[in-house]
């Protein structure tokens, strides 16, 4: 209890802290607004449980809800985070599991259980973002990558996303495994790999990779099981994308019934030097589907 609210707002809060370690093992927040804060400070974290991290009103701040939240504005900063593995739960019934803005980010063996969102990574440019082997299963989005454009390297890998499962009585939404959103600015090496996605049988679960205006990235074998046919719509779409590459890809449908005629396995609308090759696509309403002007 603090004196403006029932639950407190951070387990840790770190303020232009040059390193911050939190690397003991076994260490549990439970129950708060936030768990772990950090403003322009470098952050070490692993062997930490998160549970039950929910945004309280009274602290009306960007990325409150977050297991851990992290703003690297105005100078370069880190934060290095690891899991237990995919085998034990250490982020469960959080908004976000990790929300960073203009931060380097690694970040891998996590399990994400009961989170609204497992990961938004906002203005990383001219910095480093590697999301690797962890299952996160979320009510909306898995991974939201937001407007990192001119990132030295972004690389999501080896990850186990299940998705758009919202909670009973929310409005629907279009909810997708994996979103990047950027302005066309070349990303050098930006990668989306060897995931497995698995669609909820629900509205929501819209898109499985999900690219808009992106520039020079490469989404290649991954797997993506669609749960209905007439709920799921699309496995990947690329929208307004420049100089990009879908390759060796598997989309699975549910074959259940066709009725969604617009669903489709892989779907571009418009565009410009996109490169479609040995994709896998079956039991799905339509294979590819190609809309509007592309160059």
């Amino acid at each position: 209890t603090t004196p403006v609210s029932n639950v407190g707002y951070a387990a840790v809060d770190a303020r232009q802290t040059a390193f911050l370690s939190l690397t003991g093992g076994g260490n549990i927040i439970d129950n708060m607004s936030n768990g772990i804060v950090g403003h322009r400070s470098n952050l070490e974290v692993s062997g930490l449980t998160m549970n039950a991290i929910q945004p309280d009103p009274a602290y009306a701040y960007e990325g409150n809800g977050s297991a851990i939240y992290a703003l690297g504005d105005h100078g370069d900063f880190k934060l290095n985070q690891q899991g237990y593995g995919i085998g034990t739960v250490n982020f469960r019934n959080c908004k976000w599991g990790l929300y960073t803005e203009y931060m380097t980010v690694y970040s891998e063996q996590n399990y994400m259980q009961d989170v609204d969102v497992g990961y938004h990574v906002e203005k990383s440019g001219h910095r480093y973002v590697s999301l690797l082997e962890n299952r996160i299963e979320a009510h909306y989005d898995g991974i939201d990558l937001l407007f990192n454009e001119g990132a030295f390297q972004v690389l999501v890998q080896n990850n186990d996303i299940t998705f758009g499962d919202v909670p009973n009585g929310a409005p629907p939404t279009k909810c997708s495994a994996i979103l990047v959103n950027e302005g066309n600015v070349p990303s050098e090496d930006s990668r989306i790999l060897n995931n497995t996605i698995h669609f909820a049988a629900n509205l929501s679960a819209y898109t499985g990779i999900y690219m808009r205006a992106a520039n020079r990235w490469l989404v290649a074998e991954n797997y993506l099981y669609m749960a209905s046919n007439a709920l799921n719509s699309y496995g990947i779409l690329t929208n307004g994308c420049t100089d990009f590459e879908v390759s060796c890809n598997h989309v699975n449908g549910a074959a259940n019934n066709y009725i969604n005629n617009r669903q489709t396995a892989i779907y571009n609308n418009m565009g410009e030097a996109g490169l479609f090759s040995c994709n896998v696509m079956d039991q799905t309403t339509n294979g590819m589907l190609f809309n509007g002007y592309a160059y």
